[in-house]
């Protein structure tokens, strides 16, 4: 019966740290998602047309037309860090759908589109 009861508290301790860090754990999960779901072949869109040149994201590298040009890392669940040529710097990330991504950064307190993406 005591064992029973040590097992009992421990699992409730247990899931008392799980609830109150619930926040830190959807963050981390969402930066996998993220993670998984800029990996691949990628078309910047300009005037809502899909540009010739094919950017592949894999493994924190950017590549355009099989070339290496770059580097990404995701600093939190929206956070990218993209360093491109002479392009660099912090953008948050949406992705609407599997076929799109979105890069914005903040001016003023409002996200501005900075550059758009199609597969």
């Amino acid at each position: 019966m005591l064992r029973r009861l040590i097992i009992l508290g421990l699992l409730a301790a247990a899931g008392l740290a799980l609830y109150s860090n619930r926040h830190r754990i959807s963050d981390l999960a969402g930066v996998e998602s993220n993670k998984v779901r800029i990996q691949g072949n990628w078309h910047e869109v300009r005037s809502g047309f899909k540009e010739d040149d094919i950017y592949t994201f894999n493994d924190d590298t950017v590549s355009r037309n099989g070339d290496p040009v770059g580097v990404y890392k995701f600093n939190s669940y929206r956070e990218l860090e993209v360093s491109i040529g002479e392009y660099g710097g912090v953008y948050l990330v949406e992705f609407p759908d599997h076929e799109n991504m979105t890069w914005y950064q903040e001016v003023k307190g409002e996200e501005k589109v900075r550059r758009r993406w199609r597969r």
